[in-house]
């Protein structure tokens, strides 16, 4: 693992000049356990306490449909378990309390369980029964999902604001260009604008 990791990590930390490390790491990691960043979590400690119960209420939309199952996963690993479900539960709690106990919180932090939920997801399950319910979520999900990225963005412009700057800027934007943005720094703008510039600075 840390060989694999290793042969992009170093790069980047010569690249970056250590500044990998230090915003990664420092910034995206440390500091957002500790502290609450761009609004995402709580401010005081009733609310921190408020929101601890908050994972387990998103992953009922983030890994929709699949997450219909999840009493019933419940309910079956309760009764009966081998030691496969338990090292996959084992990884799906350290997730779930590592996340609820930071500060920053948002929905897609708890994204590293759903490989653990897909393997857990089709234990006892009849197989004809298990085809079937697999076709209609992949065909539910594809349709939600495909629906949702085409709709909402243009419902809620606000929400999307590096595309808005991406759609004005269009005309003017060249490659050799520096292009920078004061007082927003939202990661998404440097995805967006990547292909149209060379340098972007985020401030």
């Amino acid at each position: 693992m840390l060989a694999i990791v290793a042969l992009w990590g170093a790069p980047a930390l010569i690249r970056t000049h250590g500044q990998f490390f230090a915003v990664g790491i420092g910034r995206h990691v440390i500091s957002r356990s500790f502290t609450t960043m761009e609004g995402h979590g709580a401010n005081s400690f009733g609310m921190y306490l408020l929101l601890l119960p908050f994972y387990f209420v998103t992953i009922f939309v983030s890994f929709f449909p699949w997450s219909i199952k999840l009493p019933w996963l419940t309910r079956q690993l309760w009764q009966d378990r081998d030691k496969i479900d338990n090292y996959l539960i084992t990884g799906v709690v350290i997730i779930f309390v590592i996340f609820t106990s930071v500060k920053t919180k948002l929905p897609h932090y708890t994204l590293p369980v759903f490989p653990l939920l897909a393997l857990l997801l089709p234990a006892g399950w009849p197989q004809k029964n298990q085809r079937v319910f697999l076709k209609k979520c992949a065909v539910a999900s594809v349709s939600i999902y495909l629906g949702v990225a085409l709709i909402v963005p243009s419902l809620v412009p606000d929400s999307f604001r590096h595309m808005t700057f991406l759609w004005k800027s269009r005309g003017s934007l060249r490659a050799d260009m520096e292009f920078g943005a004061v007082s927003f720094s939202e990661p998404s703008l440097v995805w967006y604008f990547r292909s149209r510039v060379t340098v972007l600075s985020l401030r």
